[in-house]
């Protein structure tokens, strides 16, 4: 049931040519591994779930700020931490008009 969505997002990932497609794809890549990991925790198809989650700390595992001696080469802990600096900038302003 949940193999079709995720060939067609395999194949999605494998047409990505540039590292903006793949940034930007990634994500929802694993939100979908991160749903249909609860779908298969409700349906009680356990190993299909632990599976889907370890895709998706692999998945996750991109984020690290890897390799240590220059983590700034990583494009994906790039963006991850452009993310939370942009949120941090935002929760930080005041709220007003109230």
């Amino acid at each position: 049931m949940a193999s079709v969505p995720l060939l067609m997002v395999a194949l999605g990932l494998l047409c990505s040519t540039s590292e903006t497609e793949i940034l930007s794809s990634i994500p929802a890549v694993m939100l979908q591994l991160l749903s249909f990991g609860v779908s298969c925790v409700i349906r009680e198809d356990f190993l299909t779930a632990s599976a889907l989650v370890l895709l998706f700390l692999v998945h996750a595992a991109l984020y690290l700020p890897l390799p240590s001696n220059d983590p700034e080469s990583n494009p994906f802990y790039n963006s991850f931490k452009r993310s939370v600096q942009r949120c941090v900038k935002f929760m930080a302003q005041p709220v007003s008009g109230f």
